[in-house]
């Protein structure tokens, strides 16, 4: 049914309309569909319709299309998927998103596909090669994104030495150590 849709009619879609559509509706849905429909559609699928989509159809989907998508929706979601969606996408993935998505998708055909175009299609060199490379470049850019916004994260308990304290942009800002980080390490 949706092959039959001009992709640039998908403008007008909304979650109602998307929510009224059966799951075999999905299956000729291409990534000029998904393109061209506006992100908040995508709160009206769920995981039938998402299974039922050709994985190719991720193609053309973006960052605000994935933070729009109902987690439930994620339970549809296959390596073929994964592996087809253009690598910036992560970035808009709730952990409730990231929970829902079968162990099975998350697999080398899937993330192992995405690691790989994080090399070769994302301009900086993001790792890629295997899932958890994919995954770290997907973290270390949103980071990144968030330190030059100005907003301070406590990696504290992530970094390698834990009394590194407080990531800023600032490159003078002071760091001081907590004593109760002290592993007795050295």
């Amino acid at each position: 049914m949706m092959g039959n849709m001009p992709p640039d009619a998908m403008g007008g879609c909304t979650a109602d309309h998307m929510g009224a559509c059966p799951p075999d509706a999905m299956g000729g849905m291409t990534a000029d569909h998904m393109g061209n429909m506006p992100p908040d559609a995508m709160g009206g699928m769920d995981a039938d319709m998402m299974a039922n989509m050709p994985a190719d159809a991720m193609g053309g989907m973006t960052g605000d299309h994935m933070s729009s998508c109902p987690p439930d929706a994620m339970g549809g979601m296959t390596a073929d998927h994964m592996g087809s969606m253009p690598p910036d996408v992560m970035g808009g993935m709730s952990s409730a998103q990231t929970d829902a998505v079968p162990a099975g998708a998350m697999d080398d055909g899937g993330m192992g596909a995405m690691g790989s175009s994080f090399a070769a299609d994302t301009a900086g060199g993001m790792p890629g090669g295997s899932p958890m490379d994919a995954m770290d470049g997907a973290l270390s850019a949103g980071m990144d994104s968030a330190a030059s916004q100005g907003a301070p994260m406590d990696v504290a308990g992530m970094a390698a030495d834990p009394g590194q304290g407080t990531v800023t942009d600032d490159p003078g800002a002071q760091t001081t150590e907590d004593p109760s980080l002290d592993t007795g390490g050295g």
